[in-house]
């Protein structure tokens, strides 16, 4: 890309489903586990959001009090429909 003059950055995207008649659920692999979303596991999870981005163009991390204002505390923010998988250790997956 850089030999084209171009240079990674960051992009948006649009994700649309039709929900209206429901979904099939996908099988999980035999140990991982879906929970919902538990306020008391913003830290953990905002540890695994850095991890998963490290390397994603001009990512700059977040901080602990913006993840709590902006992930967990915001008004836009839709925790019954957010849910957490796990591995079979127990780690955010």
């Amino acid at each position: 890309m850089t030999a084209a003059g171009l240079r990674p950055g960051r992009h948006g995207f649009l994700m649309v489903a039709d929900l209206r008649n429901g979904v099939t659920p996908a099988p999980l692999p035999v140990d991982v586990t879906v929970e919902s979303f538990d306020p008391e596991a913003a830290e953990e999870l905002r540890q695994a959001h850095l991890t998963a981005f490290a390397d994603y163009p001009d990512f700059a991390g977040m901080s602990q009090e913006f993840w709590e204002m902006f992930m967990v505390t915001a008004a836009h923010a839709r925790h019954q429909l957010s849910a957490v998988a796990r591995d079979g250790d127990g780690a955010v997956g």
